[in-house]
């Protein structure tokens, strides 16, 4: 996940995930409008911890998050911070990101052009690795 709002810190990158499920699991509570906090030092992370849904949800969007967690059998962290810094000790050297002047002149392009709409003040991308069945994630504790 890159967050550009958090245009201090040297690197606004965080591995949040080794897996989709992993990731929806994360949000599964909160929602995910919440993860940018896990690229502040000093982010909110309570919200990501409880097993209750945040009070700012709305009872559709409680709605939306219990078709999901039942669907998928979701289920919300219980060592955020511990999985959260072996993603990064494991993953995020391996990020390999385009030169940042160079992007935004082509998001913005791209913008102009009529490619994406703006839906909020923020915004946030996501990148996914694939990990294979066959991988072990041993060396991470357990979601």
């Amino acid at each position: 996940m890159t967050v550009p709002a958090n245009y201090e810190n040297p690197n606004p990158n965080v591995i949040i995930s080794e897996n989709l499920y992993e990731f929806l699991c994360l949000g599964s509570k909160a929602s995910y409008i919440g993860l940018e906090e896990l690229s502040y030092e000093n982010g909110e992370l309570s919200l990501l911890k409880s097993v209750d849904y945040a009070e700012f949800l709305s009872n559709e969007q409680i709605e939306l998050l219990n078709i999901l967690s039942d669907e998928f059998l979701l289920h919300p962290w219980s060592v955020l911070e511990e999985r959260i810094s072996c993603l990064q000790s494991k993953y995020l050297d391996l990020l390999q990101l385009r030169d940042q002047e160079k992007y935004f002149d082509e998001m913005s392009a791209l913008r102009r052009e009529g490619y994406f709409q703006e839906v909020g003040s923020n915004e946030t991308v996501l990148i996914g690795l694939y990990q294979s069945e066959s991988e072990s994630y041993d060396d991470c504790p357990p979601t």
